[in-house]
C-alpha cells in the first residue's frame, strides 16, 4: 500500500509540474537571453547604456589602480622619513659615543645599495606607468573599433547620436587616465628624489 501511495504521489507531482516545464520550452527566443552577440538586436539606448557602464567600470578601475599606488608611495615615503632620521642620528652620533646595545645603523655602502635598488625600482615604476597606459588605450581602441561597427546597423538617425556618446566616453577615459597618470609621475619623482637626498 505505502508503494502504491508513494507511486500515485510521484505522479500526481510530475503532473501538475510538467505544465510548467512544457510552457517554458515553447517561449520565444526575445524571453531567453542569448549568449554572444548573435542574436542581439542593436538599439541606440542600450548601446549609450552600454557605453557609459563601460566608461564607469574603466574609470572605477583606474582610480582603485592609481588608490593602490598612491597608497605604495605612501608607505614608501614614511619609510624613507625613517631611514633619513636614522641615518641623521648615525652621522651625528660620533663613534666614541655609541653603545653596543644600539641597533646598528646602516653604512654608507649599505644605503648606496638600496638607492641603486630603489632606483632600478623607480625606473620599473615608470616603465609600467607608461605600458599599463598604452594597454589602456589600445583597449579603448579596440573597442572604438568594435563599436563602430555595431552601430552602422543601426538606423542612420541614432547613429550620430551613440557616435557622440561613444567619442565623449573615450576621451573623457582618455584625459582621466593621462590626469592621474602624470599626478602618478610626480608623485613617484617626488618620493624618489626624498630618498636620494638621504
Amino acid at each position: 500500500m505505502k508503494k502504491f501511495l508513494t507511486t500515485l504521489a510521484i505522479v500526481l507531482a510530475i503532473s501538475v509540474v510538467s505544465p510548467v516545464f512544457a510552457q517554458t520550452e515553447g517561449a520565444p527566443k526575445a524571453k531567453r537571453e542569448r549568449v554572444g552577440k548573435m542574436g542581439r538586436e542593436v538599439n541606440a539606448e542600450q548601446m549609450i547604456k552600454n557605453i557609459e557602464e563601460r566608461k564607469a567600470g574603466i574609470l572605477e578601475n583606474i582610480a582603485l589602480r592609481n588608490t593602490k599606488l598612491n597608497e605604495r608611495l605612501a608607505k614608501f615615503g614614511e619609510r624613507i622619513d625613517q631611514l633619513s632620521a636614522r641615518m641623521e642620528k648615525a652621522r651625528s652620533e660620533k663613534p666614541t659615543e655609541k653603545a653596543g646595545t644600539e641597533k646598528p645603523t646602516m653604512s654608507e655602502e649599505q644605503l648606496k645599495e638600496r638607492k641603486e635598488k630603489v632606483t632600478t625600482r623607480y625606473n620599473e615604476f615608470k616603465k609600467n606607468l607608461e605600458q599599463r597606459k598604452t594597454q589602456v588605450f589600445e583597449r579603448i581602441e579596440n573597442v572604438r573599433s568594435n563599436v563602430l561597427k555595431r552601430i552602422e546597423q543601426l538606423p542612420e538617425a541614432d547613429r550620430d547620436r551613440v557616435k557622440t556618446a561613444l567619442e565623449n566616453a573615450i576621451s573623457e577615459v582618455k584625459s582621466e587616465a593621462e590626469k592621474l597618470e602624470k599626478e602618478a609621475k610626480e608623485k613617484i619623482e617626488a618620493t624618489y628624489q626624498k630618498l636620494m637626498a638621504i
